[in-house]
C-alpha cells in the first residue's frame, strides 16, 4: 500500500504551467499511436502558437489576385500551400478568428513574401492593407472531405437539431460499433443509442427511443432532476472502459447547487441494464482545484491501475486539465497539482480544457485538450502586446483584431512519460481544427473526438458547431495509411 501512494505521488504531482514544446524525437512515438503531424494554423512570424509573436497581416494588396504577408522566407508553407487556405476578420469588435473571409491559395512565393489567391471560399470583405490574417490548414495531417454523419430525425423525441456524442463502444462479436448520442443546447438532454458496421453510416437503436432519461438519475446525489416539468437535464455520458466483462460508464451531471459532477454506472456484457450509482466518484473539492466541479471524465487502464482524466473547474472558473487513480473503478484518489494548466497562445483563455481523448501507447500518455483565445473582453491593459492591433492605434482599439480560433475551441495534444508525467505541449498545437469553409462547421469544435485505426485507414468521429446553422453536428474523416 505505501508502494503504491508513492507511485501516485509521483505520477501525478506535474504540471503543465511552465511552456515545454515537445521535442521532434516524440513525432514517431506519436504517429504509431495517433496521426497527427503537422501544423494546423499558422498566426504569426515565428509559426508559433504557444506565443502570440509577431502577427501575419497584409503589407500590400498587389491586385485582386496577390497579396503581400510577412511570411518568413523558410515558412512552413513552402511545402504543401495549397493544403492551406488565407483568411482575416469581419473587424468584429468581441472576436475576429481570421476565417470569415477565407481563400484557397494558389501560389506561394514566400521569398517575396507573395501569395497567389485562389477561390475565395467565405466573405464579401474586400483584401485591405494591414488587416491581420490567418493560415488554417484544409487537411490537418492528411484528413480531407469530412461530412456530417447523424441526423436528429433518426430519434424519437430529440429536441433540437443540435447533438454531441459520448461513449463509443466496438462489440467484437457482431463487429458493430455503439454510439451513445445526446440532445445539446437545449434544457432537456436525454441519451440514445447509434449502431454502425462502418464508423461511418449509423442507424438508431431502441426504435429511436431514449435509453436513459432524467428518471434514470433520479437516485443520485450528483444529478439533480425535475420530474414534474421534465424540465432540468438528464446527465450526459462522455466515455465508458471495457474491464472484466463488465462495461464502465461515467457521466456528467449538476447537482442542486448547480455544481458539474462526474458519476458513473456499469453493465456486466451479459446484461442490457446500466446500473448507475447513487454518489458522484469526482466532485467539487477546494484541495484539488476543482471547486467549481469536474465533468468530461476520460479513464484508461495502466498496468495494474487506472487513470481518469479529467477537466476540473477552479476558483474564476479556470478549467484546468486533472487527474485521479484508482485500483478498483468505484474510488479514485485525485492530483493535488493540476496537470496541465498552460492558458497561454493559442488557448489562453481559462475557461476551456475539455478533455476530449486520452490514451498511452510505449509508456506515454497522451491527451488531447480544448483550448481558445481569449475574447478581446478577457483582456487587462496591462495584458495585452504592445502590437495587438497593428491597423488601430487608439487604445480603445487594442485588441479589437486578434487572428486565430479567437473564443474558438481546438484540439491541443499534450504527453508525459506515465512513470514522470510532466505533461509536455505538442510543438505543431493546435494538432485538430474544424473546417471554417464549411457552413456546418464554421464555428469550432466541440469536447467529442474518437480516433479508430485500422489495418488500412484512419477514422476520427468529432463534434462541431456551425456559426451559420446554429447547431452542434458529428462528422466523419477518413485518411488511407501508408
Amino acid at each position: 500500500m505505501r508502494y503504491f501512494v508513492i507511485l501516485c505521488i509521483i505520477v501525478f504531482l506535474s504540471s503543465c504551467r511552465n511552456k515545454i514544446v515537445a521535442p521532434q524525437s516524440i513525432d514517431n512515438i506519436i504517429s504509431q499511436e495517433m496521426p497527427f503531424y503537422e501544423k494546423t494554423m499558422i498566426i504569426n512570424e515565428e509559426e508559433d502558437n504557444s506565443l502570440e509573436g509577431n502577427y501575419l497581416f497584409i503589407q500590400n494588396v498587389i491586385d485582386s489576385e496577390h497579396i503581400k504577408v510577412n511570411l518568413l522566407p523558410f515558412s512552413y508553407l513552402n511545402h504543401n500551400f495549397d493544403q492551406w487556405m488565407v483568411g482575416y476578420g469581419n473587424d468584429l469588435h468581441f472576436e475576429d478568428n481570421g476565417s470569415e473571409n477565407l481563400f484557397l491559395i494558389n501560389g506561394l512565393d514566400s521569398f517575396n513574401q507573395t501569395i497567389t489567391l485562389g477561390k475565395r471560399l467565405t466573405g464579401t470583405k474586400p483584401l485591405t492593407q494591414g488587416k491581420r490574417v490567418v493560415f488554417y490548414n484544409r487537411a490537418p495531417s492528411g484528413f480531407i472531405n469530412s461530412q456530417r454523419i447523424l441526423d436528429a430525425s433518426l430519434f424519437k423525441g430529440f429536441r433540437g437539431q443540435s447533438m454531441d456524442f459520448g461513449a463509443i463502444l466496438e462489440d467484437p462479436q457482431n463487429k458493430k460499433w455503439y454510439m451513445f448520442v445526446q440532445e445539446v443546447d437545449t434544457i432537456h438532454h436525454a441519451i440514445y443509442l447509434a449502431s454502425s458496421f462502418d464508423l461511418k453510416n449509423w442507424q438508431a437503436e431502441n426504435s429511436g427511443m431514449p435509453i436513459l432519461t432524467n428518471k434514470d438519475f433520479a437516485h443520485t446525489n450528483w444529478s439533480y432532476q425535475n420530474l414534474k416539468d421534465d424540465k432540468i437535464q438528464c446527465a450526459r455520458i462522455y466515455s465508458s472502459l471495457l474491464y472484466n466483462d463488465t462495461v464502465f460508464y461515467y457521466f456528467d451531471g449538476f447537482d442542486s447547487a448547480g455544481i458539474r459532477n462526474i458519476g458513473m454506472g456499469f453493465r456486466p456484457l451479459s446484461q442490457p441494464n446500466i446500473t448507475i450509482l447513487p454518489n458522484a466518484i469526482l466532485t467539487l473539492d477546494k484541495k484539488y482545484k476543482n471547486e467549481n466541479g469536474a465533468f468530461f471524465a476520460r479513464v484508461i487502464r495502466l498496468k495494474n491501475k487506472f487513470i481518469l482524466c479529467y477537466d476540473a473547474i477552479g476558483a474564476l472558473n479556470r478549467e484546468t486539465v486533472s487527474f485521479a487513480s484508482s485500483t478498483n473503478l468505484f474510488q479514485w484518489s485525485q492530483s493535488i497539482t493540476p496537470n496541465i494548466d498552460d492558458h497561454f497562445g493559442w488557448r489562453n483563455g481559462i475557461y476551456t480544457s475539455e478533455t476530449s481523448y486520452f490514451t498511452c501507447h510505449k509508456n506515454y500518455l497522451f491527451v488531447h485538450s480544448g483550448g481558445y483565445k481569449k475574447f478581446n473582453t478577457e483582456y487587462t491593459t496591462e495584458e495585452l502586446p504592445a502590437n495587438f492591433s497593428i491597423s488601430h492605434k487608439d487604445q480603445s482599439q487594442k485588441g479589437k483584431y486578434v487572428s486565430g480560433n479567437v473564443a474558438d475551441a481546438e484540439q491541443g495534444l499534450f504527453y508525459a512519460d506515465a512513470n514522470n508525467p510532466i505533461f509536455q505541449a505538442y510543438r505543431h498545437n493546435p494538432i485538430f481544427i474544424n473546417d471554417y469553409s464549411n457552413t456546418e462547421q464554421d464555428d469550432h469544435l466541440g469536447g467529442n473526438f474518437y480516433f479508430f485505426r485500422t489495418k488500412k485507414s484512419d477514422v476520427i468521429l468529432y463534434q462541431a458547431k456551425s456559426k451559420t446553422l446554429k447547431r452542434y453536428s458529428i462528422f466523419y474523416t477518413c485518411k488511407k495509411r501508408t
